[in-house]
């Protein structure tokens, strides 16, 4: 199997507790759509901040308070949610994370749904940063207005 490089670390150790973790903060970086639009997210202690590249959208949790999810206190804490998103920030720069960039040949549909060509492309840009994002396609599962 030919070598590929890993960006992270194993969790594995961390499930047996076997060892513990060397940093404070995780991160996770999908400039690409899947099961949902381009986003990322840092958990840092008991917060979680997701941003939502398409609409620039932050939501933070208090996983403690609230493992489920339900309660988003962006708006509660902006102090916490403009600090984790720094965070991320950083570590996307310090990554040389990828970030979708709109595409020139998307086409919005009826009430921002998208047609034919996806709403970003998968290179450079960065929506957490400033970029205005457009609607998701539904042609690779996503629906979503913005």
């Amino acid at each position: 199997m030919p070598q590929q490089h890993l960006d992270g670390i194993s969790l594995a150790p961390l499930l047996g507790g076997e060892a513990n973790l060397n940093r404070n903060n995780l991160y996770w970086h999908f400039p690409h759509y899947h099961s949902m639009p381009p986003h990322g997210a840092v958990r840092s202690g008991n917060w979680k901040l997701v941003v939502r590249y398409e609409t620039e959208q932050l939501e933070l949790f208090d996983l403690l308070r609230d493992p489920g999810k339900k309660s988003d206190l962006s708006r509660a804490k902006p102090e916490v949610a403009v600090k984790l998103r720094e965070y991320l920030r950083k570590h996307l720069d310090a990554v040389g994370g990828q970030m979708p960039t709109p595409n020139p040949n998307y086409k919005a549909g009826k009430e921002g749904e998208g047609v034919g060509e996806a709403a970003f492309d998968q290179r450079e840009g960065d929506p957490v940063r400033g970029n205005r994002p457009v609607s998701a396609n539904p042609e690779n599962g996503a629906n979503w207005p913005v």
